[in-house]
């Protein structure tokens, strides 16, 4: 899949992917088309020609500030809305570790 090679490259950079962190944790995706062992994905568009489940919208976020993350999540949202794309949300606390960043 072409968009591995992008992910590949912003962890090479140092970021990390916030909505695969889990906070808070969440059930694996239901009927997700990946084939990975441990999916962490998340339904963030709801595609008119697809009932199947995608995650086109991802967070992220510099090493040293992923363990201030405490929340990353999609609003819900599903079909029939102005977009087909779900919000996301990215709480951090900066207070949890002083020395985190």
């Amino acid at each position: 899949m072409r968009h591995r090679a992008a992910f590949e490259r912003l962890t090479r950079f140092g970021f990390v992917d916030a909505l695969a962190l889990g906070r808070p944790a969440r059930a694996p995706l239901t009927h997700c088309h990946c084939r990975e062992t441990r999916c962490l994905h998340v339904q963030t568009q709801w595609h008119n020609r697809s009932l199947k489940p995608w995650q086109t919208d991802y967070v992220f976020v510099s090493a040293p500030l992923a363990c201030a993350v405490t929340a990353c999540s999609v609003v819900p949202w599903g079909r029939g809305r102005c977009s087909d794309h779900a919000p996301l949300v990215l709480v951090l606390d900066l207070n949890v570790n002083p020395g985190c960043v």
